[in-house]
């Protein structure tokens, strides 16, 4: 005679011991939009997080960061912060950021972020007529 159980157990983490983020400070580190623009241009910028201010709880550390735009993602740590390649859209999309600490427990911050569409050329005719 053979006898199984299966048994499934869902389990629900209390929010007080997941890692936590303060803040997040996104930028274009990709030098090609001047920073004193302070905007994301379509074919011209990535996104870089350039800070951030996070910690694991009771005991826990951080091990990966990593963001989200626009379908697309880039992961890192808190000594090499992640940054996207250059972003080909224009428009508002969703930005995410999630940490994972050690116990592989994550926590996560959207915010919207806009990139402004690139004009590549401008071309006109003029044409004038004698009178």
């Amino acid at each position: 005679i053979s006898l199984s159980a299966m048994w499934s157990i869902n389990a629900t983490v209390d929010p007080s011991l997941l890692p936590s983020i303060s803040s997040v400070t996104l930028s274009d580190t990709n030098g090609v939009v001047p920073s004193t623009w302070k905007e994301f241009v379509q074919n011209l910028s990535n996104v870089a997080i350039s800070s951030i201010s996070c910690s694991g709880n009771t005991g826990s550390y951080i091990t990966g960061v990593k963001i989200d735009i626009n379908n697309v993602s880039a992961s890192g740590t808190l000594s090499s912060l992640p940054k996207t390649k250059v972003i080909t859209n224009y428009g508002e999309f969703d930005v995410t950021v999630t940490v994972t600490d050690s116990r592989n427990r994550t926590a996560s911050k959207s915010s919207k972020i806009t990139f402004l569409p690139i004009i590549l050329s401008i071309s006109y005719t003029l044409t004038l007529k004698a009178t």
